[in-house]
């Protein structure tokens, strides 16, 4: 994986454990990172907070589009964001685009 694609994945993952902490009070954290067949990766960093609606977050608000969604596109990756009462999760994948 270079450098740069593997800065920006770790950055975002980064910033979704930052939310957590911030926004869910660590309630049960967990970051996960596992091999996808190809050279790509999948991070998964969850939480048990009360969750939010993406929907409705303000647009001066970058936390999820700037710090995670746009950073994980802009290398070729795909982020999602699933959130509900029981908790939020984010997606974080790569599949080893040998464009990069």
């Amino acid at each position: 994986m270079p450098g740069r694609v593997a800065r920006q994945l770790l950055q975002a993952a980064g910033q979704a454990i930052a939310n957590a902490v911030q926004h869910a009070d660590s309630a049960g954290l967990t970051a996960h990172i596992e091999p996808i067949p190809g050279d790509g990766v999948r991070i998964q960093v969850s939480d048990t907070g009360p969750g939010f609606d993406p929907a409705t977050i303000p647009a001066d608000r970058l936390g999820i589009r700037a710090s995670i969604v746009a950073r994980v596109t802009a290398v070729g990756g795909t982020a999602t964001i699933d959130s509900g009462p029981r908790g939020t999760t984010v997606t974080i994948r790569w599949d080893g685009d040998a464009a990069w």
